[in-house]
């Protein structure tokens, strides 16, 4: 007969042995939540809302200047906005942007910028490209959150 020594020692060893079936079916949950939840928050809980275009002025050489709308939905710091060329989804190349205003913390609440500089003519600004912006929601080792800016 076993001593309750070596029953508890078996009895751990076992237990020990679920949990580390438990953390093997867990894992691969774990990882497909973090390939996918960036994708799912910029669709269904973005910082931002789509930004409405007020103006747009053709500053030559390539360059437009947007004047724009959006609302500020969350609480979040603001870190790059991107641009690309074509359509959403189509992998066009980026373009350089940036905004030209002040810097300044916003809070939530419509928000209006006066100097988003694009490097597209205008035209293609406003019929072929898209751009999104990027905020740190949760601290920098889990990413940053994308929302959909224009188009």
């Amino acid at each position: 007969m076993k001593s309750r020594t070596e029953r508890a020692a078996t009895a751990a060893t076992r237990q020990a042995a679920r949990e580390g079936r438990i953390w093997l079916l867990m894992a691969p949950i774990l990882a497909l939540i973090w390939v996918f939840s960036p994708g799912i928050e910029t669709r269904i809980w973005p910082v931002v809302t789509p930004a409405a275009i007020v103006a747009t002025e053709d500053l030559g050489g390539g360059w437009s200047r947007v004047e724009l709308e959006a609302e500020k939905l969350r609480d979040c710091d603001w870190r790059s906005v991107e641009w690309f060329l074509g359509a959403r989804g189509a992998n066009g190349p980026s373009v350089q942007a940036y905004f030209a205003d002040p810097p300044r913390i916003r809070e939530r609440g419509v928000l209006r910028w006066k100097d988003l500089r694009v490097r597209l003519p205008e035209h293609l600004l406003l019929t072929g490209s898209h751009g999104d912006v990027l905020h740190q929601c949760y601290g920098p080792a889990l990413g940053k959150t994308r929302s959909w800016f224009y188009r």
